[in-house]
């Protein structure tokens, strides 16, 4: 996860770090009024969001969908839920690029939904990330904290999680990532491959994330619905905590260098394939 931290050198991230927090905050706040459970889950059309402004735009995206969610909370939602939040928020836009990478065949990284192929990748990144989600912030809410009732918590975060991106999401990106790429402001054309984590055993790291974000939310359930456990029991209350652990663990072993490398290589085939400007004629 180096990127996370090198991407404070390059001035263009810091300022699309900013643009993706306003202009998530920015869609989440008109909707705090439209409460699910009222103090922490609100209807969230934002959500079609993080994994988009992590696609296009990284670690930038990753910072910016955290911040851009904790200053939604001060409207409506402010608590110590919020840490859960802001965390949870981050690994979205994260866990979407290096997923995007680890998915992707080594000629086609490019995150245009241009194909079907790219489509199914998109949807599945969100359907892994909204399971994963609902573990990480339904253990922080309700199970450490106990600010809301886990079972209603956890069907709300999850239905929130999966409609949007998976149905509002593609639209997103189809939409915004041409202009951005015509911009120069994709991460891939900012960054270089020295400042990006490479990782290591991605397919395994792709393993532990599946495991942390399916196998946690099917524990997390069962748990809750199926198990018959009083909710305070010491089982029920930390038995995500594992799943979490290889959510995050699982990304970090996913490396992203592979998209800058792809970028340039994509640039330098674009100026090898130019015309050559004609030389004048001499006097």
């Amino acid at each position: 996860m180096t990127e996370v931290f090198t991407m404070w050198r390059h001035t263009n991230m810091i300022v699309l770090t900013a643009l993706c927090a306003a202009i998530y905050a920015a869609v989440l706040i008109p909707f705090q009024s439209i409460p699910i459970i009222p103090g922490h889950v609100s209807f969230r059309i934002a959500g079609v969001l993080p994994i988009a402004l992590g696609l296009m735009f990284g670690p930038a995206g990753a910072w910016g969908a955290a911040i851009g969610n904790l200053i939604g909370d001060f409207f409506g939602t402010l608590s110590p839920g919020a840490v859960g939040g802001f965390v949870s928020n981050f690994m979205t836009a994260f866990m979407a690029y290096k997923l995007w990478s680890v998915l992707s065949p080594a000629n086609d990284l490019d995150v245009s939904l241009n194909s079907f192929q790219k489509l199914v990748r998109f949807e599945t990144i969100a359907v892994l990330k909204a399971f994963g989600t609902v573990v990480m912030l339904t253990w922080w809410v309700c199970l450490l904290l106990r600010l809301a009732p886990p079972h209603a918590y956890a069907t709300a975060v999850l239905i929130s999680n999966l409609v949007a991106p998976v149905i509002g999401g593609p639209f997103v990106l189809k939409i915004l990532q041409p202009r951005i790429k015509k911009w120069g402001l994709l991460w891939t054309d900012i960054m270089k491959p020295e400042e990006v984590s490479a990782g290591f055993m991605p397919k395994l790291g792709l393993i532990f994330l599946v495991i942390g974000s399916l196998g946690g939310g099917a524990a997390l359930f069962w748990s809750l619905f199926m198990s018959g456990l009083n909710v305070g029991d010491p089982i029920v209350r930390f038995l995500p905590l594992p799943f979490i652990i290889l959510q995050i663990l699982g990304a970090i072993m996913i490396g992203a260098r592979n998209q800058i490398e792809a970028a340039q290589h994509e640039d330098r085939l674009a100026a090898n394939a130019a015309p050559a400007m004609p030389r004048p004629n001499s006097a």
